[in-house]
C-alpha cells in the first residue's frame, strides 16, 4: 500500500503521531492500530513495533521535548529499579524527545477508575491499598527527609489558582480554603516533611490493574515532592469521579478510602496536619479544572463544606 494511501485511511489524530513518527528518523518503524486518548497537547495511540504490542505517546506544544526526556528519564530509572514484580512501570523501548515521541510496552491489566466503578466496598478498600503500596514502592528508594516543610510556596500557588476563579460562588469558596491551609502551614512550619520522587499525577486513570501486577503509567515528575501530596491528590480525585457510597468524610474525603489508603506502609511516618494541607490544595486545584455545572464540580463542592467544617 502506498504511504500516502495509508495515511489517508488513518483517522486525523494516528496521522499527526504517523507524522511525528516519521520525523523521527532514528525510531524504529511502528504501525498504529488504534487511538486511545486524544488531548489538546497529547495524543496516546496503540501499535506493533518488531511484532510488539506498544504504546506510542506524541506530546505537542512547547513543553513537548521537556516532558518526553523527563519521562524517558524516569522510566529507564524506574523500571529496572523496579522490575517485573507486582509493582511496576511499563518498559521504555524508545524515544525521540526532539518530535516528543515516547514508545513503551503495552501493558496489560484495566484502569484502577474502570475497576473502582463497579467494584463492591470491601474490593475497593483492596484496590486502594494495592494502589498505595504501589506508590510507596515507587517512592521507596528515593525518600529523604527535607528539615523543614516549605509551606510558603503551595500557600501562594493556592492564592494564585484562587484568583483565576471567574464563578464567584466557586471564588468564595477557594478564598475559604485558602484561609484554611494559612494556619495549617503556620502550625507546620519547621517541621520535618518525607520527600521523594514521586508519580506527581497519582490518580485511579494513570494506575492499571490486573491479578497480579499493578503498573503506573504516564510518568514524567523528575523533582522531590512531598509524598503526602500524591496521596493527597490521589484521594480528592478519587472521591470527586467515584464516590464512595458511605459518604463519611474524614477532610472532606471518603474516610474509608482514607483508611484503605493510609493502612499502607506509604503515609505511616507522616503527620497527618500534612495530609490535610494537601487536600485543602488539591480541592483548590480539582474546582479549578472542574467545569462549572458538571457532577465532579458539584462533588468537589460539597467536598469542601466538608473540609472547611471538619477540623482534624
Amino acid at each position: 500500500m502506498l504511504l500516502v494511501e495509508w495515511l489517508r485511511r488513518l483517522s486525523p489524530q494516528r496521522r499527526q503521531v504517523a507524522r511525528a513518527l516519521r520525523a523521527a528518523r532514528d525510531l524504529p518503524p511502528v504501525t498504529l492500530t488504534g487511538c486511545l486518548k486524544v488531548r489538546p497537547n497529547r495524543i496516546v495511540c496503540t501499535g506493533k513495533m518488531n511484532g510488539r504490542a506498544v504504546i506510542v505517546k506524541s506530546l505537542m506544544g512547547p513543553n513537548a521535548e521537556r516532558l518526553t526526556r523527563a519521562t524517558q528519564e524516569v522510566l529507564e530509572d524506574r523500571y529496572p529499579a523496579l522490575g517485573p514484580g507486582p509493582h511496576r512501570v511499563p518498559e521504555p523501548l524508545a524515544f525521540s524527545a526532539k518530535h516528543g515521541i515516547t514508545i513503551m510496552e503495552q501493558v496489560p491489566g484495566t484502569a484502577l477508575s474502570a475497576m473502582l466503578r463497579t467494584a463492591p466496598p470491601d474490593e475497593r478498600a483492596r484496590l486502594i491499598a494495592r494502589a498505595g503500596t504501589w506508590l510507596d514502592r515507587y517512592c521507596a528508594d528515593s525518600r529523604r527527609v527535607n528539615p523543614t516543610f516549605g509551606g510558603r510556596n503551595w500557600l501562594a500557588m493556592a492564592a494564585r489558582k484562587q484568583q483565576e476563579f471567574r464563578h464567584e460562588p466557586d471564588a468564595l469558596l477557594a478564598k475559604a480554603l485558602v484561609g484554611a491551609l494559612v494556619p495549617l502551614a503556620a502550625g507546620l512550619s519547621g517541621r520535618p516533611v518525607r520527600q521523594a520522587i514521586i508519580h506527581g499525577d497519582f490518580r485511579t486513570h494513570n494506575l492499571l490493574v490486573d491479578d497480579a501486577t499493578i503498573c503506573g503509567v504516564d510518568l514524567h515528575n523528575t523533582g522531590y515532592l512531598p509524598v503526602a501530596r500524591d496521596a493527597a491528590g490521589f484521594l480528592v480525585h478519587l472521591s470527586s469521579h467515584i464516590p464512595a457510597t458511605d459518604r463519611l468524610s474524614w477532610n472532606g474525603v471518603s474516610t474509608t478510602d482514607a483508611d484503605a489508603l493510609l493502612a499502607t506502609d506509604l503515609l505511616s511516618d507522616i503527620d497527618p496536619r500534612l495530609v490535610r494541607f494537601f487536600i485543602g490544595v488539591s480541592l483548590i486545584w480539582q474546582l479549578s479544572i472542574a467545569r462549572p455545572k458538571s457532577r465532579v464540580a458539584g462533588e468537589t463542592r460539597a467536598m469542601i463544606h466538608s473540609y472547611l467544617s471538619s477540623t482534624t
